[in-house]
């Protein structure tokens, strides 16, 4: 009974999402815009449910960049969706910390230990990430390889 009510929330969110979500396809320079101010820790993810279906869509794509270290697509991807999710901003940490931009990769940790909490909802999506346990410990890791 809870799967068939967990199916039919996320029909019914994706369904409601379809056409509103957004996934920019930036020009150029606003392209290098937008990386710069990932770079500095100033991206702004504010798109909350009308991009769940474009973030659910992209999931595993995104899981495959975190995990062969593709940091640049996996920065550039979820900039693109925009979701204000706790695994989202751990992901631009995560980007941020393999391009060696350690500043920012502390702000986006930190907002994914208060951003929304999508990973300890109803709906677990989170790959097995578990938060904010997983933001933490990447936390405690700059603090004890960079002070």
């Amino acid at each position: 009974m809870r799967t068939a009510i967990k199916m039919t929330v996320v029909a019914a969110a994706i369904l409601l999402s379809g056409c509103t979500h957004k996934y920019e396809e930036l020009p150029p320079e606003q392209q290098q815009a937008r990386f710069h101010d990932f770079m500095t820790g100033r991206i702004i993810l504010d798109c909350q449910v009308s991009c769940a279906g474009a973030f659910g869509y992209h999931r595993r794509e995104l899981a495959s960049f975190n995990t062969t270290q593709n940091w640049r697509a996996l920065a550039d991807n979820v900039m693109k969706i925009g979701f204000n999710q706790d695994l989202s901003w751990y992901y631009l940490g995560r980007a941020a910390e393999g391009l060696n931009y350690l500043s920012a990769a502390r702000v986006y940790y930190a907002k994914a230990l208060s951003g929304a909490p999508a990973c300890d909802s109803l709906f677990d999506a989170c790959d097995g990430f578990k938060f904010p346990d997983e933001a933490q410990k990447r936390l405690d890791i700059l603090d004890r390889m960079h002070g």
